[in-house]
């Protein structure tokens, strides 16, 4: 749908072919660069088939819509499509007990599945103690929904996957490493290959937080290993606007999008450590 939107900007009309499963992901594709409007149709040819026989059925059943969806005038709102604003949000977006903030989450596609901790002002405004840069300091814009991430939104998920203060500078860096184009997170966030980032902690602070780098490194009971990993999942997911159906198409999934996290073994590693490296 990116090149179909470059295209469109060129002035030249298109009709891009998606597969109905994909359908949900090429509308939000095309609304993340600002052609919610443009004109795709489903069709059924498995993906990546090399059958010519496939290929053609799909092709054929569709022919007819291409050539309208090439040939109908633009409507208005394709034209000139408007942006949905709603209302200020407020910042307690609901009260009740844990068990019904869950729920209230939950259905809001803003947990990953899990138990969340509650992110009250009181918890925020601790978790924020973990950092010297302010609440509004904006640290980028998280693809693929260009999601604004700033420090309080950081330290929001972070409450949520149950992380400490002191783990904040980790969060921080692990954000500025997604937006780094080489990290190749614009491909694996939304694959169809269901892949998890692994982070890998170098440095004095792998110790000071003790992020375990030793057996069991990546089995549950490290709340450091734990907690990072998960709040990195929550921040992909809920400041990226990564939904599962939706912009991340991981055909199977992947349980290591939970956490994927483990200290780099300086010490007793017979490679150069990845600071120097």
């Amino acid at each position: 749908m990116y090149e179909a939107n470059t295209i469109e900007l060129a002035g030249k009309p298109t009709v891009s072919l998606v597969n109905q499963g994909f359908a949900n992901d090429a509308r939000s594709s095309a609304s993340n660069k600002g052609m919610p409007g443009i004109r795709f149709i489903p069709e059924s040819v498995p993906c990546e088939t090399l059958v010519q026989e496939f290929i053609e059925a799909g092709t054929t059943a569709v022919i007819d819509d291409i050539i309208k969806a090439l040939t109908r005038p633009l409507t208005a709102e394709e034209a000139s499509p408007k942006s949905k604003s709603g209302a200020a949000a407020s910042r307690i977006v609901f009260k009740g007990t844990l068990g019904e903030i869950n729920r209230f989450y939950y259905r809001r596609g803003w947990t990953d599945g899990l138990p969340v901790m509650p992110p009250t002002e009181e918890a925020v405004a601790e978790m924020l103690t973990g950092t010297d840069l302010p609440a509004d300091y904006l640290v980028g814009k998280l693809i693929p929904r260009l999601g604004k991430v700033t420090i309080e939104k950081i330290a929001i998920n972070a409450v949520m996957g149950g992380a400490l203060p002191t783990y904040m500078p980790v969060l921080i860096a692990g954000v500025q490493a997604l937006m780094d184009p080489e990290s190749g997170f614009g491909v694996f966030g939304v694959s169809a290959g269901s892949w998890a980032p692994f982070w890998v902690i170098n440095g004095p602070i792998r110790k000071d937080l003790r992020i375990n780098s030793g057996f069991g490194a990546l089995s549950p009971g490290d709340i450091a290993n734990a907690a990072i990993g998960r709040s990195m999942g929550l921040i992909i997911k809920n400041l990226g606007g990564i939904r599962k159906a939706v912009e991340d198409m991981g055909s199977l999934g992947n349980p290591c999008k939970y956490s994927f996290v483990a200290a780099e073994n300086e010490e007793e590693s017979p490679w150069e450590p990845f600071h120097v490296e």
